[in-house]
């Protein structure tokens, strides 16, 4: 199993590549549902932390015409 580290490394990978996760992960012979299983660790990590999940809020105020 990997850790935060190696899968921080395979997913700035992912990222760079252009791939969608299936193309990318059979490219590298690794098992899709891996992926998935540390995204969704890192994302509860974020979250329950209070961290931002990289989202930001956008408020629309007044000046309707």
């Amino acid at each position: 199993m990997w850790n935060q580290k190696q899968f921080e490394e395979i997913y700035a990978r992912y990222q760079s590549s252009g791939l969608r996760v299936n193309e990318f992960f059979r490219n590298e012979c690794i098992v899709t549902s891996r992926f998935f299983y540390w995204q969704r660790k890192l994302r509860n990590q974020i979250v329950l932390s209070g961290q931002s999940p990289g989202f930001i809020s956008v408020v629309f105020a007044g000046g309707g015409s």
